[in-house]
């Protein structure tokens, strides 16, 4: 970066000073033929204006006398008449020749009379135009110049920059081989090479995070149907003594499948299975499969037609987390909301519980992350359900966000977004 930084402040200052020094030289150039400000003056001769002035004492012959000789319109004023600042005035006083310019870039020369302490004004003079013109010519084209100079310093940077862009998506879609097409000798080749071993790196995380899958799938599970199946083989008076182990081996069979779950959903080379779903039927189905072993009420509130398309194992996934967690702690009541708003699909659950509180809302998202200070069997869970729902939400390119009940508890509300013109479903 700092080589980028060095190389465009040394053409910006370069262009700049070539500009003006060849600007410069170029207006000397195409301006010897043409008339200045003191090639007027000089042949007007206003050396002699003085000594005119003194053979003459009335105002209307020196104005026709000098009006022949200098060949242009001249008139006698009162010296209140101009506006001059106070230092050109003094000087105007003291015999000095004083030149202004007119809106039209006109040239107007004042000069002091002091016999009738009037002031003779000689013009308006018109100079040529050629200077005008070329001034914002060589102007023009020097900025111009410098323009088409950045724009090739600047345009293998688009460029490169541009393929670094398309890398990073890449990257996002889970296409870690890809490499972004970057020269050795770009200013930004040093970013390139550090986002390819990124990629590179996390390649390999998510390599790893396969084979810790396969481990916890196969040399977790193979012990654990072991243990069950010779506990299948004991007596059944033996078993009735046993009911500790027997829940401790399905509490673990329980977490290999939370596991299991999360890292699917954290693998993006994952898809959805997308189809118009009948959400209705999908959040009554869940509701009544709750309503058969809770003594709890669960209330749906849904007052329109949902057919949504989305991947419908995972939203009735998403269902049942959020219902199992607001079982665990609702007190009465637990309350489903689903809505379509502004092409927003939203679907809220919230219970009569104790509630979150504000400062934990974005910790219960984290993997593993509990609000128990203990790890005993009635508090149940592993901390997986709510981050499975965050990463449902994230796949469906959209958000869970918690927030405080209005019947005391807390509510959970989905936001997921409509999925029928995208073509990008990576979270």
């Amino acid at each position: 970066m700092t080589r980028l930084f060095i190389s465009l402040y040394l053409i910006i200052v370069c262009g700049l000073f070539l500009i003006g020094w060849g600007a410069e030289q170029t207006w000397k150039m195409l301006t010897q033929q043409t008339t200045t400000e003191s090639e007027v003056t000089d042949n007007l001769n206003l050396k002699l204006l003085p000594l005119a002035i003194t053979k003459f004492e009335s105002e209307q012959a020196l104005s026709q006398a000098l009006a022949n000789a200098l060949n242009t319109q001249v008139r006698v004023i009162e010296t209140q008449d101009i506006l001059l600042p106070q230092a050109q005035f003094s000087a105007l006083k003291q015999g000095q020749s004083i030149p202004t310019y007119t809106q039209q870039n006109a040239l107007i020369i004042y000069h002091y009379w002091p016999l009738k302490h009037k002031v003779i004004e000689i013009g308006p003079l018109t100079l040529s135009q050629n200077n005008q013109t070329l001034n914002w010519l060589l102007r023009s084209l020097s900025y111009l110049v410098l323009a088409l100079v950045i724009a090739a310093w600047v345009w293998p940077l688009w460029r490169d920059l541009n393929a670094l862009q398309t890398a990073s998506k890449a990257y996002a879609k889970g296409q870690f081989e890809f490499s972004p097409e970057v020269k050795k000798t770009s200013a930004i080749y040093p970013l390139a090479s550090s986002f390819e071993k990124m990629a590179a790196q996390i390649s390999q995380l998510i390599d790893e995070q396969k084979q810790l899958v396969n481990a916890v799938s196969h040399d977790l599970r193979t012990p654990l149907s072991r243990i069950k199946f010779s506990l299948n083989m004991l007596p059944q008076t033996t078993l009735t003594q046993l009911p500790d182990v027997q829940q401790d081996l399905a509490e673990l069979e329980k977490l290999i499948e939370e596991l299991l779950s999360y890292a699917r959903l954290e693998n993006q080379s994952q898809g959805l299975n997308l189809d118009y779903v009948d959400l209705n039927e999908l959040i009554c189905h869940q509701a009544d499969k709750f309503n058969q072993f809770t003594d709890k009420k669960i209330i749906t509130e849904i007052n329109q037609t949902l057919i949504w398309l989305c991947d419908g194992w995972l939203i009735e996934r998403c269902l049942d987390n959020l219902l199992s967690n607001a079982v665990r702690y609702a007190k009465n009541t637990i309350i489903v909301q689903a809505q379509i708003v502004n092409k927003q699909l939203i679907i809220r659950v919230e219970d009569d519980g104790e509630g979150i509180d504000p400062l934990q809302y974005q910790q219960i998202f984290k993997p593993f992350t509990r609000l128990e200070t203990s790890r005993n069997k009635q508090s149940a869970g592993f901390g997986l359900g709510l981050a499975i729902v965050d990463k449902i939400c994230q796949w469906h390119q959209g958000q869970c966000c918690v927030s405080a009940s209005s019947a005391g508890g807390a509510k959970f509300t989905l936001y997921l977004a409509d999925l029928t013109d995208s073509s990008n479903l990576t979270p």
